[in-house]
């Protein structure tokens, strides 16, 4: 059997405007391949979610029950966590959406980077992911991990 375990960071701060549909659409997309790929007896599929904060982990919970997927939880193949950084981090997170926002709307989208928080959440998503993958493959993991942005 061959396992895959697939991994996604999100890293907004709050669900304002579309950000709240778009996190349920990519959460609803990592549903779905896990409870339809997992009907085949040669294949395993294992998802992670690393959001920003608690608030964030909680509405992606609701989101779960509301799509009769508590099951998964429970079956360890989705797993959910948020990134607990010192506040420090959560405080340079926020500066960095707060200069994007300000990027974005002043038109100079090339400035809009968000390096810093992609950073801490994809390394607390790897550490994550790890940690809940037994040890003798979870070297293997880390080292084959590859986070790739949304392509919509």
């Amino acid at each position: 059997m061959t396992v895959f375990y697939l991994g996604m960071a999100k890293s907004s701060v709050n669900l304002k405007g579309a950000k709240a549909q778009k996190l349920e659409l990519d959460l609803l997309r990592l549903i779905y391949l896990i409870k339809t790929r997992n009907n085949h007896k040669d294949e395993r599929i294992i998802g992670f979610l690393m959001v920003s904060n608690e608030k964030i982990k909680k509405r992606c919970e609701l989101w779960i029950e509301k799509y009769d997927s508590t099951d998964l939880l429970e079956k360890k193949v989705l797993s959910i966590d948020f990134f607990e950084g010192t506040k420090e981090e959560m405080e340079s997170i926020l500066i960095e959406k707060e200069r994007n926002k300000k990027a974005i709307t002043g038109g100079n989208i090339d400035y809009a980077k968000a390096d810093y928080s992609k950073k801490l959440i994809e390394g607390a998503l790897h550490k994550f992911m790890a940690n809940s993958i037994n040890n003798k493959d979870s070297k293997k993991v880390l080292n084959s991990i590859q986070i790739k942005k949304d392509i919509d």
